[in-house]
């Protein structure tokens, strides 16, 4: 039985007269689904044809096993993907026990308004993913580690983090050689503003 109640603040249910609501909500083929912590809700490379919508529990967006954002309750996700019917690029893991509604894109379709509520969400998508592009306009391998570190602190929450990747691969990511990544970790630790040992990481408060 799907809770309509968890979907009132929503952001794609924002509507100007809110008394139509339940007359829109019953129509839209809504469904849910649970996912126990660590299990995966979406895969890189699967396609969706439904927009995603965080009811209960916290999901981690991940590229390439590093945390890109952090999704709460009425957050939404894979709107673009929903729209282009493309394969998604990123990886969401339930990071705990998560309810997840699935709103089928050609039922929102039929509404003008919830078409435009998409449409700001698909604009919001890709406004987070320039931000997290913006490491590439940082020109020197210290403003790039540097940033890369401070961005894991923000998506943490912490100044105590784990990153599940090998140091390869972070320099791979960040455009940057091996070397020049361990320089400038080894650089940050002389000057008292890193702690690290392998995955993990503190940063100077």
């Amino acid at each position: 039985m799907v809770d309509l109640h968890a979907y009132l603040t929503c952001p794609l249910f924002h509507l100007k007269d809110m008394r139509s609501f339940w007359n829109i909500i019953t129509l839209l083929d809504l469904h849910e689904e649970e996912f126990p912590a660590g299990s995966p809700i979406l895969e890189r490379g699967m396609a969706s044809k439904e927009v995603l919508v965080v009811l209960d529990g916290t999901v981690e967006e991940l590229a390439g096993g590093v945390l890109q954002r952090t999704l709460e309750k009425n957050d939404c996700f894979a709107t673009t993907l929903a729209l282009t019917q493309d394969r998604s690029p990123l990886t969401y893991m339930a990071k705990t026990d998560c309810t997840i509604g699935y709103a089928p894109i050609w039922t929102l379709r039929r509404h003008g308004e919830l078409m435009e509520n998409v449409t700001r969400l698909v604009a919001k998508e890709a406004e987070d993913a320039l931000s997290r592009l913006a490491i590439l306009t940082q020109k020197s391998a210290k403003e790039k580690v540097s940033w890369f570190l401070e961005e894991q602190s923000r998506l943490h929450h912490s100044r105590t983090f784990v990153i599940p990747l090998k140091r390869k691969e972070i320099a791979a990511l960040l455009g940057i050689t091996p070397t020049a990544l361990y320089l400038e970790l080894r650089n940050l630790e002389k000057a008292g503003k890193l702690k690290s040992d392998h995955s993990w990481y503190q940063l100077s408060r």
